[in-house]
């Protein structure tokens, strides 16, 4: 739970932000994986200043997505198009 101070009044946001190795730990992905598909869209992320953060509801809605497909894999031809000099699609 964050808690953020505006104005004197304390509000409570109703999730938790985690880093791209605590995905990696719950997935089992690398953490440059997780990076990877957060920069390519294929994981939503917040970029805050530097760091780069996950809603752990996103990363649960993943999961369970990739739950029903079977596994969690890598996306087909990400890293082809990388090999060859050029940008992922």
């Amino acid at each position: 739970m964050i808690e953020i101070a505006q104005t004197g009044t304390k509000e409570k946001l109703d999730f938790a932000l985690v880093t791209a190795s605590e995905v990696a730990r719950r997935t089992g992905l690398s953490r440059w994986t997780v990076y990877h598909w957060a920069r390519i869209g294929i994981l939503p992320s917040v970029k805050l200043s530097r760091r780069r953060l996950f809603d752990q509801r996103d990363i649960e809605s993943f999961i369970d997505e990739h739950k029903r497909r079977g596994k969690i894999t890598q996306p087909r031809g990400a890293f082809a198009s990388q090999d060859k000099g050029e940008p992922a699609v």
